[in-house]
C-alpha cells in the first residue's frame, strides 16, 4: 500500500512540471527601425514627404530635404519592430541641426541604437534682392536711394544726386540667403560706367546682373532735404518739416516764389552743417540761421548772386570764408555772438553793404578794405578786442552808427572826423585817454555820443560842433571839470557825468534848455550853479555822492514841476 501511495505521488510531480513547460512564453528581441520619414502633412515647411535611407548594417539613417528647411523643428513618422519601443518617441518635434540617436528597444529589454542625420539641400537661389545707396554709407547722399531691380532682365538701375561721388559708390545689397557676391556690398565701387556683379548660389550656380547708376541735378528741395537730414530729430526745436508734402511753401521757415526758395529764416533749430550745395538755390535772397550750431560755412555760399541778407549770428563760427566777398548783392550782414577773430579782407567787396554787425566776437583788427564799403550805414562791432582801427575807415562816408564800445582801443584815427552822416558813435569801456585833435569838427550829425568808461581827463572844446547832439555819455573817466562849450548844445536831453572826478560845473549848463537828464553823481562836487534851474525840461538830477550840502532854493523848487532829486541825507535845499 505504501509503494502504491509513492507511485502515484511520482506521477502527481510529473504532470504538474509537463504542464508548466507548457505555459512558459519566448520574448522577442526584434528591435529594427524599418521605416523612417518626415511627412508633409506632419511638417508644414515640407511641400513633399521625405522618405529616409537606412543602412541596417551600419545602423544608421539619413534624410535629405529642401534648402530653406528647419531642421530644428522635424516630426518624423517612425516604424519599428513589433512589440518593440523607440526614443524618441514616433510623430515627436526632434532637433536635427546635428545628427540625433534614435534607440530602439526589444521586447526582451535588448536596444539598439541608430543614429539619424538630415541634410539641406544646397541652395540653388542666386537672386539680388535688395540694392541701395545709403546715406549714412555715402557723401553726398542725405537720403537712401533704392535702386530699381529687373529681375527678368538682370538689371538694376539708380539715379543719384550729382552731389555723390560715383566713383566711391558703396552699396548696400541684399541677396539670396547662402549666395554671395562679387564685388562686395559695402565696398567702394566705380560706378561712373556699367558694373558687372556676379551672385553666385550655394550650389554654385551663377546670375549676373548690370548695374547702372545716373546723376540728376540737386533742386532746390533737395537742398532743403539736406538740411533736414543734418538737424536734431529728438529737438524740442527740430525743423517740423512734412518731407511728404510736396509743396515747399508749407514747411516752416520756407518762402517759395514760382516754385524756388527766396528766403530760408530757421532760427534755434540745431542745425549743425549747412550743405556745399546751398549755391542750388540760386534765387535766395534772405537766409536767416541765427542761434543755431554751426562751426563753419561753405565756400559755395559766396555763389548765391540774389543773397541780400545773411544772418548767422549766434552759432559757433571761428572764420567767414572768403568767398562771401563775393556776394555782391549783399545788404545786411549779421555775425554776432560767434568765435571770429577776424573778417577777410574780401569782405571789402560788398560794395552793397549797408549793415555789418559783428559784435561779440574776438577780432582784434578790422581789415582796412572795409573802407571799400562805402555803402555803409551800421558797423556795429561792440565787445571784441580791437586794438586798433584802419584809418580807412574814414572812408565810410555813409556810416550813420558806429559802435565801438567794449574794445581795447587806446586811440582813434583822425579819418573818423570824415563821417559826416554818422549820428550814434559809440565808443565807451575802451582805453581813450584823448580824442584827435578835430575829429568832432564835422560830426554835426551826431545825436548820440558814448564816451563813457574811458581814461579821458577833458572834452574838447569843439563838443559845441556837435548841434544835434542828444545824448551824451561822459561818466567813468577822468574828468575834473566840464567846458563851458557845453552850454551850446541846445538839442541835448541827457547829459551823464557820473563817477568822475569834477568838482563844479560851468554856468552855462543852463543853457541846456532841451536837458531832460543830468546825471552827476559820485564826483567832487561841492555846489551847484544855480543856472541850473532854468532847465525847464529836467525830469532828472541825480547829485548823490558828492559833497554837496547846500542846494540852491530854485533848484529844489524843481521838485514841485516834476524833477526827480536823488540827494545825500546831507544834501539840504538852501531855505
Amino acid at each position: 500500500m505504501k509503494n502504491k501511495i509513492l507511485v502515484y505521488g511520482y506521477l502527481l510531480l510529473s504532470l504538474i512540471a509537463c504542464n508548466n513547460d507548457d505555459d512558459q512564453v519566448v520574448l522577442s528581441e526584434e528591435k529594427k527601425i524599418t521605416a523612417f520619414s518626415f511627412e508633409s502633412e506632419d511638417n508644414d515647411m515640407l511641400s513633399e514627404d521625405i522618405k529616409a535611407n537606412i543602412d541596417e548594417a551600419k545602423k544608421t539613417i539619413t534624410a535629405q530635404v529642401p534648402f530653406g528647411t528647419n531642421v530644428k523643428s522635424l516630426k518624423p513618422k517612425i516604424t519599428i519592430s513589433e512589440k518593440a519601443k523607440v526614443s524618441p518617441k514616433d510623430m515627436t518635434v526632434v532637433d536635427f541641426s546635428t545628427a540625433v540617436d534614435y534607440i530602439v528597444t526589444a521586447e526582451d529589454g535588448s536596444t539598439q541604437k541608430y543614429k539619424v542625420s538630415v541634410a539641406i539641400d544646397k541652395s540653388t537661389e542666386k537672386q539680388i534682392i535688395g540694392f541701395k545707396f545709403l546715406a549714412s554709407e555715402n557723401e553726398g547722399i542725405w537720403k537712401d536711394i533704392e535702386a530699381v531691380l529687373n529681375e527678368d532682365e538682370k538689371t538694376i538701375t539708380a539715379s543719384v544726386p550729382s552731389s555723390a561721388n560715383l566713383p566711391s559708390l558703396k552699396p548696400t545689397i541684399i541677396i539670396s540667403e547662402g549666395a554671395t557676391i562679387n564685388p562686395k556690398q559695402k565696398v567702394a565701387t566705380d560706378f561712373s560706367t556699367e558694373v558687372t556683379y556676379t551672385v553666385t548660389a550655394e550650389d554654385g550656380s551663377t546670375a549676373i546682373y548690370k548695374i547702372n547708376v545716373n546723376q540728376v541735378a540737386l533742386t532746390d528741395r533737395d537742398v532743403l532735404e539736406m538740411i533736414y537730414s543734418a538737424s536734431p530729430k529728438n529737438s524740442l526745436n527740430r525743423l517740423n518739416w512734412n518731407l511728404e508734402d510736396e509743396d515747399m511753401s508749407g514747411w516752416e521757415g520756407v518762402t517759395v516764389e514760382q516754385g524756388r526758395v527766396t528766403e530760408l529764416d530757421l532760427p534755434n533749430k540745431g542745425i549743425t552743417i549747412l550743405p556745399s550745395y546751398i549755391d542750388i538755390l540760386e534765387n535766395l535772397k534772405i537766409l536767416g540761421l541765427k542761434g543755431n550750431s554751426l562751426k563753419s560755412l561753405p565756400a559755395e555760399l559766396g555763389n548765391l548772386p540774389k543773397l541780400k541778407s545773411l544772418d548767422v549770428r549766434d552759432n559757433s563760427l571761428t572764420a567767414l570764408p572768403t568767398e562771401i566777398g563775393d556776394l555782391t548783392a549783399i545788404n545786411e550782414l549779421y555775425v554776432s555772438f560767434n568765435s571770429l577773430t577776424s573778417l577777410p579782407a574780401e569782405i571789402g567787396n560788398l560794395t552793397k553793404l549797408r549793415i555789418l554787425r559783428s559784435r561779440e566776437n574776438s577780432l582784434s583788427r578790422l581789415p582796412k578794405e572795409i573802407g571799400n564799403i562805402s555803402s555803409l550805414e551800421i558797423l556795429d562791432v561792440y565787445k571784441n578786442s580791437i586794438l586798433s582801427l584802419p584809418e580807412e575807415i574814414g572812408n565810410l562816408t555813409n556810416l550813420e552808427t558806429l559802435s565801438l564800445s567794449e574794445n581795447a582801443l587806446t586811440e582813434l584815427p583822425s579819418g573818423i572826423g570824415n563821417l559826416t552822416n554818422l549820428k550814434t558813435l559809440s565808443l565807451g569801456d575802451n582805453s581813450l585817454s584823448s580824442l584827435p585833435a578835430g575829429i568832432l569838427d564835422n560830426l554835426t550829425s551826431l545825436t548820440f555820443l558814448r564816451l563813457s568808461d574811458n581814461s579821458l581827463t577833458n572834452v574838447p572844446s569843439e563838443i559845441d560842433d556837435l548841434v544835434n547832439l542828444e545824448t551824451l555819455f561822459l561818466q567813468g573817466n577822468s574828468l575834473t571839470e566840464l567846458i563851458p562849450e557845453i552850454g551850446n548844445l541846445k538839442n541835448l536831453k541827457i547829459l551823464n557825468v557820473s563817477n568822475n572826478s569834477l568838482t563844479e560845473l560851468p554856468t552855462e549848463i543852463g543853457d541846456v534848455e532841451k536837458l531832460e537828464e543830468l546825471l552827476l553823481f559820485k564826483n567832487s562836487l561841492t555846489n551847484l550853479p544855480l543856472e541850473i534851474s532854468n532847465l525847464g525840461n529836467l525830469l532828472i538830477l541825480n547829485i548823490i555822492q558828492n559833497q554837496i550840502t547846500i542846494i540852491p532854493k530854485e533848484i529844489c523848487d524843481m521838485e514841485d514841476d516834476g524833477l526827480n532829486l536823488a540827494r545825500d541825507q546831507n544834501a539840504q535845499c538852501e531855505s
